[in-house]
Order: structure tokens, then sequence, then C-alpha cells
């Protein structure tokens, strides 16, 4: 008969007080019913402590929990533990991502495996590694060793989301610790709680005691961390009004020729201006529109001359470029933009005097002699010209990338009848800084990054560690996703973000959520109307904390460490596993004691 999970304490007791920790876990083996069900628990209790679930900040001690649940079932072995695992964790990670539901219920089909094969590495990682170390080590060794991997990988064979540190976003206690190591400490740190009160259920004595002090010392430099690494010190910035029409996704998919999207952007822009102005508060200094939310099309000035030179569109493009197609919407732009917003020929425009204009656009560039098209943030100076563009590096999978598969006319006929489109965008190769003027006459740089590069840590540490940098903004379009946990997932990431680079984060949507978040990952302000936060039209004013020292301001340590920090989770998973292998060679090779 399969002993249960809480006979191996039992079990523990009659061990050799000389065997290895896991000795005795491993020689109990786990039946497959009684392995889903831990697994079950684990991954659903995980699920309902992410962000949005049961309440908008989520539960970490939930996480902590899961954590115990997993680490209790993978820590023994059992028949056909593989395939009852990848069946649990899949569940799981399609809970975590229920909102992809909102935009194609298949996408959910991948999701859930392709992260439940992750898992299930981390999985029979730790399995291994319970047999030497206590889980308070080996849980959080082999789960963020695997997460690190995971979300080093561009998509689709990686996938950052919702990394484990990301629970601990609103705990203010520790969250200060990401500027020291980011979210693989906070991972580790919670990762390690988990796995010592597994340990704490499985084991009594000296064995407690080393697990103990496994957890204690990372969760105690974590919150050490945390109080005495002070954020930059910062100053008030530049005044932003962040516009979001709040646009139903459906609506705007429909919208013909941008003139309709563009026309919501100038009333909810006229009524957010008017209300700053009654209320005695300061003009803004840029006005930002969210993701493609300008309606038309960017062209790079450059473009008519490269298509002299014979750039030409992919035959799946759907479309024609000419120098008088280029010119068109060239003019189309003045209109809208130099007109419609500076009033550059027609003065007075929308905007007030000295502020300058942001907005997530599709734009049109040549590269290596093709004309395509990129989710980009366009810059317009206080004159009404252009002043930058920023582009999206990480594209979706099947939304706006199909990785290089567009190239087989199979694939792009099945993506064509599902989508309608063949998507095949251009990332960019690093984050975009953009700089702009204040009606004060001081500058400011920003990196400038769209939706899913949120998720990511590359589009924020980079720019903070190649030069000057005064705030973090980002252009998002959550409208597809309604009142899901997607848009508490995202503040969430943004918030971790501000605190581990030590820069304001600005968030910039069509539908919500709207918010400034500051150097320490302290929310400053959301726009919320009628008590609700997404799927509602609003402006919002605030004023963008900067350090003290200027956009030159040392980079936090974890900033400057980061490749340290990433290298040392991968590498120090598999310095444990060869330890294991080591030792169980060594023991192998030992004479049976004399009775």
């Amino acid at each position: 008969m399969n002993p249960t999970l809480g006979s191996a304490a039992e079990a523990d007791a009659s061990a050799p007080r000389n065997a290895p920790l896991g000795e005795t876990a491993a020689a109990s083996e786990l039946t497959p019913a009684k392995r889903l069900c831990w697994q079950l628990a684990a991954w659903g209790t995980l699920a309902l402590a992410g962000p949005g679930v049961l309440v908008p900040d989520g539960v970490w001690m939930l996480a902590v929990l899961a954590l115990a649940l997993w680490s209790l079932s993978v820590a023994r072995p059992g028949r056909g533990a593989f395939w009852v695992e990848w069946l649990a964790s899949s569940l799981g990670w399609a809970w975590i991502c229920g909102w992809a539901w909102h935009v194609w219920p298949g996408s959910l089909v991948f999701i859930g495996p392709a992260n439940g094969l992750y898992a299930c590495l981390a999985a029979a990682l730790a399995r291994r590694l319970a047999r030497e170390f206590p889980l308070a080590l080996a849980a959080p060794l082999a789960w963020i060793g695997v997460e690190t991997l995971k979300a080093g990988l561009e998509p689709p064979f990686g996938f950052p989301w919702m990394r484990l540190g990301t629970h601990f976003h609103a705990a203010d206690w520790i969250l200060g610790a990401a500027r020291v190591f980011g979210f693989v400490g906070l991972g580790f740190v919670l990762a390690a709680l988990g796995g010592w009160l597994a340990d704490v259920w499985r084991h009594r004595g000296a064995r407690f005691a080393r697990s103990t002090a496994c957890a204690a010392v990372p969760l105690l430099a974590g919150v050490l961390c945390a109080a005495l690494v002070e954020p930059p010190a910062t100053v008030a910035g530049p005044r932003l009004l962040l516009v979001q029409p709040g646009i139903a996704q459906a609506r705007k998919m429909e919208s013909k020729g941008g003139r309709e999207l563009f026309v919501d952007g100038l009333s909810r822009t006229r009524e957010g201006l008017e209300r700053a102005r009654a209320a005695a508060e300061p003009e803004p200094d840029l006005v930002c529109w969210g993701e493609t939310m300008l309606g038309l099309p960017i062209l790079d000035r450059g473009l008519a001359a490269e298509i002299e030179r014979g750039a030409r569109t992919d035959p799946w493009a759907g479309f024609e470029v000419d120098a008088e197609w280029v010119a068109g919407w060239l003019d189309v732009e003045d209109n809208f933009v130099g007109q419609g917003l500076f009033g550059k020929s027609r003065p007075p425009g929308l905007l007030p005097d000295g502020a300058s204009f942001l907005a997530g656009a599709e734009t049109f560039v040549a590269r290596d002699g093709r004309v395509r098209r990129q989710n980009s943030i366009v810059l317009w100076d206080a004159h009404g010209e252009r002043a930058g563009v920023a582009s999206k590096l990480h594209l979706v999978p099947s939304a706006e990338t199909l990785v290089g598969l567009e190239r087989f006319a199979f694939a792009r006929h099945a993506i064509g009848a599902l989508a309608g489109y063949v998507p095949d965008l251009l990332a960019d190769e690093r984050t975009g800084v953009l700089e702009f003027a204040a009606r004060d006459g001081r500058r400011y740089r920003f990196g400038a990054s769209v939706c899913f590069d949120n998720a990511f840590d590359d589009p924020y540490t980079e720019p903070a560690r190649s030069g000057p940098l005064d705030f973090h903004l980002i252009v998002s379009n959550e409208a597809w996703y309604k009142q899901s946990h997607e848009v508490d997932q995202m503040l969430a990431f943004s918030r971790v973000v501000a605190a581990q680079t030590g820069r304001a984060v600005v968030r910039a949507t069509n539908s919500g959520a709207s918010a400034l978040f500051g150097a320490d990952g302290r929310e400053l302000a959301r726009l919320v109307v009628d008590g609700e936060d997404r799927e509602v039209g609003g402006t919002l004013a605030v004023t963008v904390p900067v350090p003290v020292e200027g956009a030159a301001a040392p980079a936090t340590a974890f900033v400057r460490t980061e490749r340290l920090w990433k290298l040392a989770a991968l590498v120090l998973p598999l310095v444990a596993w060869l330890w294991t292998v080591f030792r169980a060679r060594r023991t192998s090779r030992e004479p049976a004691p004399l009775t």
C-alpha cells in the first residue's frame, strides 16, 4: 500500500540519521490519483493567489501555500508523474492566463500545455534535488531556474508572464528588494517560504533547522535590502495628460480610415484640458494616447525613396505601396496631427502652447528591401514635428508574428481563416528612448514600450543601463481583455518594473488601467471613473517624479547586475543537480554495512 503524504513525517523519524535529507521521500512513491489531487490543489491555489482573481492586488500568502503544496507532491516519485504534473500545470496555466479567452479561446490550448512542459521540467528537477537538499532550497532552485530559462527565451518558445516574484508586487515590506535582485530574487524568496512550509510538514529536528536556515537567509536578505537600499530621490518632473478613450476592441477594429478613433481622441483630450483649466491645474507638457490609438499609419519620411529603389511589400501583406500612396498618408498625418492638434498653419490648435504629443500608431518602414509594419509609439514636439519613434520589442505570436511561418502558404491560410490577416509585424531591436522639452524648457528622456513588452525585463533594464533615463512610459491596448485579471497582472508587472529600475512608470491605455507608479513601485495615481478603472473613458493628469540628479542618476543595483542574477538562477540548479548525481554514484560505490 502506498503511504500518504502525511506518512512521510512518521517514516522520516525512523530513517538513519546520516541519510540524505530526501531519502525517505524518494523511497515513498505517490500514486497518480493522490499526485493529481495535490497538484490540482497547488495550481488552483496559485491561480487564486494572482492579482485580480480574489482581490485586485492578489494574495501572496496563498502563493506561498501553493508552492508548499507543489513541493510536497513533486518531491516524491511515482508512476505517471510527468503526465499527471503536465495535466495539472496545463490547467493551472490556462486559468492564470484565462483572459486570453476574450481574444481567442483556442489560444489556451497552446498556452496551458506549453507552460505545463516547463512546469514539468521544474518538478523533475525539484524531485531530484530533494534527495539531497531541503525543499526550502530545492523548490526555489528548480522553480526559479526553469522560470528564468522560460523568461529568457523569445515567444513562442518562452513566456515571462506571471513570474513568481510578481505576487510580491503589493508587499511594500519586500518589494524594494527588487532594486537589488529583481523578479529573480523576489521569486526565490517566495518559493523558499513555500518549500520551508513543506519541510515543516515532512521533517523534524536537525533537518527542520537546515530547512529553516535555507528559507530564513533569502527572506532576511530581502527584508533588509528593501529597508536599507533606498530608491533614487525624486523631484516633480513633467506634467502628463493620459487620454483613455475607453473604446471597445470590436469598435476599434471596425473603424475605417482612422478618423473615428482620431475624433474620439480629440474629444477626450479637449475634455481633459478643459477640466484641468477649470481646476486651475498646470497645463500638460505631454499629451499621451494609447496603443495604436492614433488611427492612421505613420510612414517613415524616407519610405518613398526606398520604394523608388525597389522596396516592396510581401505578397501576403494585402496592400501595395508606391510614392503616391506615401505622399497621401503623409498629407493625412499633417492634416490630422499638424492641423488638428497643433494648428500649424491655422492656429489655434487643440494642444496648449509648448505641449508635445505622443500616440501609439502603426508605422511603416523599409528593411532589407521589404516594406514592413511596426507597432510603435510616435512623439511630436511642441512645434508639431516628429521628434522620434520607438517600436515594440516583443511581438505576440499568432497576433503580431508567425515567427517566419508566414512564408508558408498553409500557415498563411490557417491564420487568415482565424484572424482575417497575416501577422508579420517587425520587432524593434531595442527599446526606443525618446526625449521632449517641457513647457518650462527642461528636457526629459523616457523609455517607450508597448503592451506585451510590459511582461519582460529588457525593455526597461536595458535603457536604464545604457544611458540617461528619467522614466518609463508604456502604451497599451487592454480593451481586448475587458474586466479580466489581465489588467491587474499588467499593473503588477509595472509596479515591479518601477521598483527594480528605480524609475517611475507611466501607463497610457485605451480602455484601462492608466496609472502612474513611483520610482519605489508605489502607485501614485490611477484613472477611476464611477468606481471602475477599466472599460471606461476619461483623462488622468499626473506629475511624473524624476531623479533629483536628472536622467543621468545611477541605475539600481539590479539593473547593473541583472545578467549575474539571471546567470546564477540558471547555473546554481545545474550545479545542485550535478552534486546529487555525484552523491548518488558515491553512495552506490560504498560497501554495504555489516549486520
